[in-house]
């Protein structure tokens, strides 16, 4: 369950930085060949609109790779009882965990977080797109290019 948050954390980080290097190519080439202004203020308004949405989330992962490693409290308990009544079994002891440390519960629910994370993050993107089309995208509905001068 770890494994899967730290990496789910890498994933939204990885998206950020895709949707960033795309919206400063758009806004680069645009900006060089000296298009309209709309198109370099929609990539940036779309690269803030992902950016806003995945900064706690950014945050988080941050502190996870750079200050120390990212631990979920509910995983850890869930982690800790498991190695008690291993230990327990072995000593032939008859440790018992209370519902708090029930490994389902646990991954249902950040199963269901993540999923509604997930649905959250992808209104936001397709918010971010639809910004970047309405302005790459002419009224002819043919696609702007930046023309070379």
């Amino acid at each position: 369950m770890q494994y899967h948050l730290e990496n789910w954390l890498n994933e939204v980080y990885i998206l950020r930085e895709r949707f960033r290097l795309l919206c400063t190519h758009v806004s680069r080439r645009f900006t060089r060949h000296g298009q309209p202004r709309s198109v370099v203020l929609a990539a940036d308004r779309a690269y803030e609109l992902i950016d806003s949405a995945v900064e706690s989330i950014r945050e988080l992962r941050g502190q996870h790779v750079h200050q120390r490693r990212y631990i979920d409290r509910e995983v850890l308990l869930v982690k800790g009882a498991e190695m008690h009544v291993k230990s327990q079994e072995l000593l032939g002891g008859n440790f018992k965990p209370g519902p708090e440390h029930d490994a389902r519960r646990v991954r249902r629910a950040k199963a269901k977080e993540i999923t509604t994370l997930n649905s959250d993050l992808d209104k936001v993107v397709l918010q971010a797109f639809e910004l970047l089309a309405a302005a790459l995208v002419a009224d002819d509905f043919r696609l702007r290019v930046p023309s070379s001068v």
